[in-house]
């Protein structure tokens, strides 16, 4: 209850950036109490562990940035049956090609799942996509934040 009244206040006197801050504080005040349902309290840890409630543009693009290269280093790990290296040293053409494969596959999602060989690709190429579409909408949300409160 503090919060939202604090938050009132703030969009009272048009301070955009505290009433930000007010609402993730009562967002995760929310999250710990006991009036959510599991699922619910699963999104709402997920809203506030990616984007601080809509507070952070950064931590969505950090994990974006983190997927990508995870993603990349599966892929060409798979592509080569895991053999990413011989005698320590690094295959440059498999990487870079595993890279630019995510890429494509994060900025236009669901793509690769026409040319997925398998049943378990499928899924790989299917995971990245739903990830990468979660993070970059988080990320543009916050950004849409940013310059309302600004």
């Amino acid at each position: 209850g503090s919060y939202r009244w604090l938050k009132k206040q703030m969009d009272g006197i048009a301070h955009r950036n505290a009433q930000g801050l007010f609402t993730a504080l009562e967002q995760r005040c929310l999250r710990r109490g006991k009036t959510l349902t599991k699922f619910d309290n699963l999104i709402s840890w997920i809203y506030g562990l990616f984007s601080i409630y809509g507070y952070s543009a950064w931590r969505p693009f950090f994990g974006l940035v983190v997927l990508i290269l995870f993603m990349s280093a599966v892929y060409s790990c798979n592509t080569t049956g895991f053999e990413c290296s011989a005698g320590g040293q690094l295959y440059p053409d498999i990487w870079q090609a595993g890279l630019l494969t995510r890429l494509k596959q994060t900025f236009a999602p669901f793509y690769g799942l026409r040319d997925a060989g398998s049943l378990s690709e499928g899924f790989f190429y299917l995971g990245q996509s739903i990830l990468s579409v979660t993070l970059i909408s988080l990320m543009l949300l916050a950004i849409r934040w940013k310059f309302r409160r600004d």
